[in-house]
């Protein structure tokens, strides 16, 4: 067949075939020919396990995709620990393997501070954190795991909530983890610059310390929204203390990366029961 009867296809995404409308998005297909290609645009804080996966009955997505974000940034996380980052201009092929996506931002709580982005040992060191959180939850504790790294990299501490256990008000699993990671190392500059791991968003207690300890990079998995029993003093968790922190000369940086794993969090923090815990539970 001669090029010259070969038909020149155009086609504009302002007037799609299809287009399919949900919570903080839309996506508008385009078929050319054989070929269907779509466009999708998210607003700040969509989520495809949460404003996707309800609705075709699958918690994470099974489809491979190819393509170019255009603006904004997003985030992939697989099923198998590795997590990206997707930023404008950037081309991209997602496997087909199981993966929870989202928007960075989600309205006023920035889900990571600017800078925050997720590195690929973030998937290893949280699956640490969850699998603390699950031997509290085991041992009748509040499912928060924590993991502590120090300014190398290296894994220096670990550990889960003991409040009930050790009728102790402070130990939450971020300073369990942190007491930890000093008794082991000896020397507290050893956490300056460090990283911590935990499975629910820091509450302004934990933040304190971590702040206080030099700490540069959290990354956590639930939100403290995601907790039944959830009262936050003066409104406010780590994500909105961190804002605070980050806007001051004198103090050090503090970054902040969310929603790493939550469905798994969400799902051990669902398991606890909440009016109904003993706090005589031994640890």
């Amino acid at each position: 067949m001669s090029s010259s009867h070969i038909e020149v296809i155009r086609r504009r995404f302002e007037s799609p075939d299809e287009t399919r409308v949900m919570e903080k998005g839309k996506f508008e297909v385009v078929r050319i020919g054989s070929l269907t290609v779509g466009r999708a645009t998210y607003a700040p804080g969509w989520r495809w396990s949460e404003h996707v996966g309800p609705t075709v009955g699958a918690k994470p997505c099974t489809v491979a995709h190819v393509g170019v974000v255009v603006s904004g940034t997003a985030t992939a996380a697989l099923d198998d620990g590795r997590v990206c980052e997707l930023r404008t201009g950037e081309l991209f092929y997602i496997p087909q393997i199981p993966h929870d996506s989202w928007t960075v931002t989600e309205g006023r709580r920035s889900m990571s501070t600017p800078g925050g982005r997720h590195k690929p040992e973030d998937g290893h060191f949280m699956r640490r954190a969850l699998r603390q959180a699950e031997i509290a939850l085991s041992k009748g504790q509040t499912p928060c795991g924590a993991v502590i790294l120090d300014g190398d990299g290296q894994l220096i501490g670990e550990g889960h909530n003991t409040v009930r256990a050790e009728r102790d008000p402070t130990a939450h699993g971020e300073v369990v983890a942190m007491r930890e990671a000093w008794r082991r190392v000896g020397d507290r500059q050893r956490l300056r610059g460090g990283t911590v791991y935990s499975t629910i968003e820091p509450c302004l207690l934990c933040a304190f310390v971590i702040t206080q300890f030099g700490f540069r990079r959290v990354v956590f998995a639930a939100r403290g929204t995601d907790v039944p029993t959830y009262k936050p003093l003066l409104g406010a968790d780590l994500v909105e203390a961190a804002a605070w922190v980050n806007a001051q000369p004198d103090w050090a940086p503090l970054e902040v990366v969310g929603d790493l794993m939550r469905e798994r969090s969400v799902e051990l923090i669902t398991a606890f029961p909440w009016t109904q815990a003993n706090p005589n539970a031994a640890s």
